[in-house]
């Protein structure tokens, strides 16, 4: 279907092969054998290939061609899937792979159909990572990919250190590898974990570089808006004009491309830095049964002045509808409304809980203003316990 596309824009165009070769970088034989069916191209020419004629349909025309590949190709293919979360497709390239008698084709489809089951929630964490320590792969890019699958299992358990451990030098292995693509998409996904890693670790200039890293790479416009997100994040307490600038960009690209929850996100993130810089303004959330919103909620009416409305708010949300990552968040509001130190230390002992050490600030903060002792701050801050 994909050379049906190519010959008849050929024809629309006027465009003879030779000028396509130039476009592509290959010879005109190269062109011919593959419109002629006589030979396949390599997948990242493929790629460039429907980039320049056809970038409103990139995805579409992808989605057709990807299903007929074999081999190298597929190997790739699966890659491209899974950033476009074709996961029908990615199946069935991972079925053709393992069915291939070539080993290196069977370790890329063992190490896909892991992915989809980490995204799928086929296989709870646990599961995952035990399946993951017993299969040891000889490939490079599946290597990578073992580690990176086994890091965005550590950081949805909130497990921000280990998340690091296993990343850190893992750009010079990514680098060596021969496929632009690939290692594109890897640095990407590296580009996209060390961001956050970084930022939760506090280390605010490095999480703005991988920021950076992405934003500046070819990606599909929600990957860019996940690094707008977490760069607008880190200058909560710096500066809250960039702060915004960001997440508005983000939220504008999550919309653009149909990711609406994600905006939304984004809206709550800015309101939290909004309430957090004390900006007058609306309230412009929509307060459902989500409890963090709700709380956020409070946060806005505190910052207004209207303690007792807060106060009421957050005594009717309990503690333990909270995800332990939003539980923090719950005990620093509370520590504001009753100015009491004991739920800041919650707070506290909340973010290290979860390896939070940039938000820890919120309720060092406040302990501090509170006549906390400056040791017992700086042992709180301690990253190690």
């Amino acid at each position: 279907m994909l050379k049906v596309h190519i010959l008849n824009h050929l024809d629309n165009k006027q465009m003879g092969q030779k000028k396509l070769a130039q476009i592509v970088g290959v010879s005109e034989s190269t062109i011919s054998r593959f419109l002629n069916d006589r030979d396949e191209l390599k997948f990242e020419t493929v790629l460039k290939l429907i980039k320049e004629l056809f970038p409103d349909k990139e995805k579409e025309y992808m989605a057709e061609y990807a299903p007929t590949q074999k081999s190298m190709n597929a190997r790739f293919c699966m890659e491209y899937c899974m950033i476009y979360r074709l996961w029908d497709i990615t199946e069935g390239l991972v079925q053709n792979l393992y069915d291939s008698s070539n080993p290196t084709d069977r370790e890329w489809a063992k190490i896909y159909d892991l992915e989809l089951m980490r995204v799928k929630g086929e296989l709870n964490k646990d599961e995952l990572l035990h399946a993951l320590k017993k299969y040891f792969p000889n490939t490079v890019e599946v290597q990578i990919l073992h580690t990176f699958i086994t890091a965005y299992i550590y950081y949805e358990m909130n497990k921000q250190n280990l998340t690091f451990e296993l990343l850190d030098g893992l750009e010079q292995q990514i680098n060596s590898i021969k496929s632009l693509f690939m290692r594109d998409c890897l640095n990407i996904r590296l580009g996209m974990l060390m961001n956050v890693v970084y930022l939760y670790q506090n280390e605010v200039d490095k999480a703005r570089e991988y920021s950076m890293k992405v934003i500046e790479q070819d990606v599909i416009p929600h990957v860019k808006a996940i690094a707008y997100d977490n760069l607008g994040q880190s200058y909560l307490f710096e500066d809250y004009e960039k702060a915004k600038e960001h997440l508005d960009r983000a939220k504008l690209m999550y919309l653009q491309t149909g990711k609406e929850e994600y905006a939304r996100t984004s809206e709550r993130t800015l309101s939290f830095i909004e309430s957090y810089w004390r900006i007058d303004r609306e309230f412009t959330l929509e307060l459902s049964e989500d409890p963090i919103t709700q709380a956020n909620y409070a946060y806005y009416l505190l910052q207004r002045g209207d303690l007792d409305g807060a106060k009421k708010l957050l005594n009717e949300l309990k503690e333990d509808i909270f995800s332990e990552w939003d539980k923090p968040f719950y005990y620093y509001y509370k520590g504001l409304v009753e100015q009491d130190k004991l739920f800041f230390y919650h707070s506290v002992k909340g973010f290290k809980s979860v390896e939070n050490a940039f938000h820890l600030q919120l309720p060092l903060q406040e302990l501090e203003k509170l006549g906390e002792e400056k040791v017992l701050l700086e042992i709180f801050s301690y990253k190690g316990g």
